[in-house]
C-alpha cells in the first residue's frame, strides 16, 4: 500500500506495530503472514468506519478527537460577507457531519447557537461518495430533511429523511435561490447538481479546499478544472524546520559547490594527463616528469573529491533527519521532489497547513503561480556552465 494521504497513517501505524509484535513473539502469530496482518488491519479499519464505531466515539468525545482552529468560523464568515458562495462537500453522512460542525460552531458562538452552523454555507452535500461525485453525472441527488421523523411517534433518524430531487430542475423558474429556499442540505448527487445550485458556468470559478489528494484535489482539478487548495498539516512543521536549519542548508550548498569545483578539477587534470602522455615521445618507455606530476595531483584531487562527497552525504542525511528521523523531508527525496510533492505541484493550485490561512489576506487577493523552470532556465547556476565558461573564456553563446 502507498502511504501518501492522512487516511493511510492509521493503516501504516497499526501494521508496523503488528509486524514488530510478530517479530518479537514468533509463536503467537506464526499462523499469520505479514500479508495476512495487513489484510486484517485494512478490514478492521473498514469495519469501524462502516459500523459507526469511530463516529460514535467522536460524537461522545469531540474534544479528544477534533482539533479546533479558532479562526475557522470567522474566516468562513468573512468569505460570506464578501459575496462568495460557500459549499460543504463531504463523504460523511448527515449525522456525523452535524455533530462535528455543531461542535466547531458551538466553540465559537456557544452551544445555544451550535445548530446554526449551516448559516455558513449556501449548499451542504453529505454522503457525496467522492470521487464518484466528481466523475459520474448519472448519480441521483436527494434532499436531506434533518429533523423529520418517519412516523409521528418516532424520533428523527440520525441521518435525516431523504426525498428525491433532480436539482434546480424541480422549480419551474430553474432559479437556484428559489430552489435552495426549500432546503439546502443534500446527499449524494454529482457535480452538475452543485454547479446548477451555485450558478457555476465554468469550473475555474470554484476554489475547492480538501485534504485528500485523490478524492478531493486530483479529480476535481483534472476532470472539472476546479481551482484547488490542498490542506497539508505537516507543512507547518516542514517550514519551521527549514527556517531553523537554514545555517545547515547553507553548509550543504557550500559543500555542493566545493564538490562541483573538485569534480571540475579532476576532469581538467585527467584531460591534461592524457595530453601529457600523448605528447610524450612515443618511443620512450618512461612517463615525462609533467605526466608523473599530473598523475600525482590527480590522485590527490580524487581523494579530496571522495572526502568531500562523504562529508556531503553525511550532512545531507543529518539535514533530512532534522525533519523526521525515518522519513526525512515530506517534499524531497534527495535533491528531487518526492512523489507527493510532484502531485502537489501538478494538482494543487494552492496549498497550506490549514484552510484559515486564507483569512490572513482579504478575499480580493489574487494568487499567482511562480515561474516554472527547466534546467536550461537555470543555466547560469549549472556547474557544467561554470566549467565551460572558465575553459572557453566566458563565451556567452555556450549552450
Amino acid at each position: 500500500a502507498v502511504v501518501d494521504t492522512i487516511f493511510s497513517v492509521p493503516d501504516a501505524l497499526l501494521f508496523s506495530l503488528l509486524v514488530e509484535f510478530k517479530d518479537k513473539n514468533p509463536p503467537l502469530l506464526q499462523h499469520k503472514t505479514y500479508f495476512d496482518l495487513y489484510t486484517d488491519v485494512r478490514a478492521s479499519i473498514d469495519t469501524v468506519h462502516n459500523d459507526g464505531t469511530i463516529k460514535t466515539e467522536v460524537a461522545a468525545n469531540p474534544e479528544k478527537y477534533i482539533l479546533v482552529d479558532k479562526q475557522l468560523v470567522p474566516a468562513l464568515e468573512r468569505l460570506r460577507r464578501s459575496g462568495r458562495k460557500l459549499f460543504l462537500l463531504t463523504n460523511s453522512y448527515w449525522g456525523h457531519t452535524d455533530n462535528v460542525m455543531r461542535f466547531l460552531y458551538g466553540k465559537h458562538y456557544g452551544p445555544d447557537r451550535a445548530a446554526r452552523w449551516t448559516d455558513l454555507f449556501d449548499v451542504v452535500i453529505v454522503g457525496s461518495c467522492k470521487p464518484a461525485f466528481l466523475l459520474d453525472k448519472r448519480r441521483a441527488l436527494y434532499r436531506v430533511i434533518p429533523n423529520a421523523a418517519a412516523a409521528a411517534d418516532a424520533p428523527p433518524p440520525v441521518d435525516g429523511i431523504l426525498t428525491n430531487t433532480k436539482g434546480v430542475e424541480d422549480v419551474p423558474s430553474r432559479n437556484p435561490r428559489e430552489y435552495l429556499a426549500q432546503g439546502k442540505i443534500f446527499q449524494e448527487g454529482n457535480w452538475t447538481h452543485l454547479h446548477g445550485m451555485l450558478d457555476i458556468v465554468v469550473g475555474s470559478q470554484v476554489l475547492y479546499v480538501g485534504d485528500h489528494m485523490y478524492s478531493d484535489i486530483l479529480r476535481s482539478k483534472r476532470e472539472l478544472g476546479w481551482r484547488t487548495m490542498l490542506v497539508i498539516p505537516e507543512l507547518e512543521h516542514e517550514v519551521n524546520v527549514m527556517l531553523h536549519e537554514s545555517p545547515h542548508l547553507s553548509q550543504l550548498n557550500e559543500l555542493r559547490i566545493l564538490r562541483d569545483e573538485l569534480d571540475e578539477w579532476v576532469d581538467r587534470l585527467h584531460s591534461q594527463a592524457d595530453a601529457a602522455i600523448t605528447d610524450n615521445d612515443s618511443d620512450s618507455d618512461s612517463e615525462s616528469p609533467r605526466a608523473l606530476a599530473l598523475a600525482t595531483e590527480l590522485r590527490t584531487a580524487r581523494a579530496d573529491s571522495a572526502a568531500v562527497k562523504t562529508r556531503l552525504a553525511l550532512a545531507t542525511k543529518a539535514y533530512h533527519h532534522a525533519y523526521h528521523p525515518i522519513w526525512g523531508q515530506l517534499f524531497k527525496t534527495g535533491y528531487q521532489h518526492s512523489r507527493f510533492a510532484a502531485q502537489v505541484e501538478d494538482y494543487a493550485c494552492l496549498y497550506a497547513a490549514r484552510v484559515t490561512n486564507l483569512a490572513r489576506v482579504s478575499p480580493e487577493m489574487h494568487f499567482r503561480c511562480m515561474d516554472d523552470a527547466l534546467p536550461h532556465d537555470r543555466i547560469e547556476e549549472s556547474p557544467i556552465r561554470r566549467i565551460f565558461r572558465r575553459r572557453m573564456g566566458g563565451n556567452e553563446g555556450i549552450v
